[in-house]
């Protein structure tokens, strides 16, 4: 006689091996359902970093930080070949700049989806993206991890809305971001207000706000400067509305909206140095400066093929696996990511094209 929940309960000890066997099987089923379910869950195996994505430039050269995404193939219609790749997870990695002593940063989990790291210029810290959950259930927010891997700590708490292009500024006072808000219609840009993010008071505040349409911003040395990607502006320094076939304009530009209102002056300005072709039609895909801001790169897409702009001319770049570049600290080299295991590095003065893959 033995006791359960349900009370006293008899037990047969005349139980036959056969039916001993039985119950050891199911129980060894159920135990193989539920790891299958886990498995199903967390569907991981090694060597499935697909992807290498936003690959960036540490502030002093000494080290490349990019995205690492997991990928795997799911049952799709004949329009991709019988096979759709979907991204299951994303980590944060860091190298140093020749490839060697690769580690991830953030930890590979199931659904979530790490990815535009920017390293502080003390390389203490890392900001970050972080994606959780798909479709009308996502949600994106700005997140900050020291430089080793220990202390994530999330900085925004946005719901609905998304965030992008995290960056720190030069003095590690603040972390500036751009919240967005639209998508252009005709560009497939996507673009909203300037926001910072003071990192002792945890205080947010609008830079510039929604009706600047900015897609990116990079801090300047000087505190409380900009270079933008933004809304074109009207003779009296306005952002001017979007057009009606959907386009939101697309300048590049400086702002000091703080230096700006002391001298009575408007907060965005074009910037001249750059002087694109005027026969084309450009279209500024992303902005990236050297540490000690005197070589300012702008990626420029013309139809399908982009192109390098700095302050002494135009070069083609061709057709880029990713249209986001950044440049090295020193000015001599741009970095950006790949459809494969690897981060592509461009030597400006060559003109040449290496695959850089990162060993630990």
């Amino acid at each position: 006689m033995i006791y359960n929940c349900c009370g006293p309960q008899t037990v047969d000890a005349n139980i036959t091996e056969k039916e001993r066997t039985m119950r050891i099987l199911r129980v060894i089923g159920l135990v193989m359902f539920v790891a299958a379910s886990i498995t199903a869950q967390n569907p991981f195996r090694d060597g499935e970093f697909a992807t290498t994505r936003d690959a960036n430039f540490s502030p002093d050269g000494k080290y490349i930080v990019f995205a690492s995404f997991v990928e795997q193939p799911k049952p799709d219609n004949s329009k991709a070949g019988g096979k759709r790749i979907d991204d299951v997870s994303g980590v944060i990695r860091v190298m140093n700049a020749d490839g060697t002593g690769m580690r991830d940063v953030t930890p590979k989990k199931f659904g979530i989806y790490d990815s535009k790291p920017s390293v502080s210029y003390d390389n203490s810290k890392i900001t970050f993206l972080r994606q959780t959950g798909l479709g009308v259930k996502k949600t994106v927010d700005v997140y900050v991890v020291n430089f080793d891997g220990t202390g994530v700590k999330r900085v925004t708490h946005t719901g609905d809305k998304v965030e992008a292009f995290p960056v720190f500024t030069a003095d590690g006072k603040e972390i500036v971001y751009i919240k967005l808000e639209s998508m252009s219609l005709v560009d497939r840009q996507e673009i909203g207000e300037l926001i910072a993010y003071n990192v002792s008071t945890t205080i947010e505040k609008v830079v510039l706000g929604k009706e600047y349409r900015v897609a990116q911003a990079i801090p300047t040395v000087k505190p409380g400067g900009f270079f933008i990607i933004g809304a074109d502006l009207d003779a009296a320094g306005k952002p001017i509305p979007p057009t009606r076939d959907g386009s939101f304009g697309n300048l590049l530009g400086i702002a000091s909206p703080e230096l700006a209102a002391t001298r009575n002056l408007p907060p965005v300005r074009p910037y001249s140095a750059f002087k694109l072709p005027a026969n084309e039609d450009p279209f500024v895909q992303s902005i990236s400066m050297a540490k000690d801001r005197g070589t300012i790169v702008v990626t420029v897409r013309y139809g399908t093929d982009y192109y390098l702009v700095t302050r002494t001319g135009t070069e083609s770049l061709g057709n880029l696996e990713e249209a986001v570049m950044n440049i090295s600290a020193d000015g001599t080299k741009l970095i950006h990511g790949s459809r494969q295991d690897h981060v592509k590095v461009y030597d400006i003065a060559s003109k040449k094209w290496t695959k850089l893959v990162g060993k630990p």
